[in-house]
């Protein structure tokens, strides 16, 4: 298994909508910004959405992840969790669309 298959198992948590979104982009950002020794160590510790928002925690720490996972997080406030529509409006607490929510 490729360590982009592993990697994407291990988003298969998330709702529909925000794998569907984010997941793969996601996925090939962090694995392109790593070094061959990165690469060899990233581990996925946690996966999320914390207050309306996905967190994706990882064992590396630096700013190129850092920014990487920001990026991902203030995007994720805009896009329903169940469909991948963009939201016109933050929601404050789950972003969700009129549609998913009925």
């Amino acid at each position: 298994m490729s360590i982009k298959s592993e990697l994407l198992t291990c988003f298969k948590c998330l709702p529909g909508g925000w794998y569907n979104k984010f997941a793969e982009n996601l996925v090939d950002e962090i694995i392109s910004t790593c070094t061959e020794t990165e690469l060899k160590l990233l581990q996925i510790l946690d996966i999320k959405e914390k207050y309306g928002e996905l967190r994706v925690y990882i064992n590396l720490s630096d700013d190129k992840f850092d920014v990487i996972l920001d990026k991902y997080t203030k995007m994720s406030r805009y896009v329903c969790m169940g469909c991948s529509e963009r939201l016109d409006e933050l929601e404050l607490e789950i972003p969700i669309c009129s549609n998913c929510k009925s």
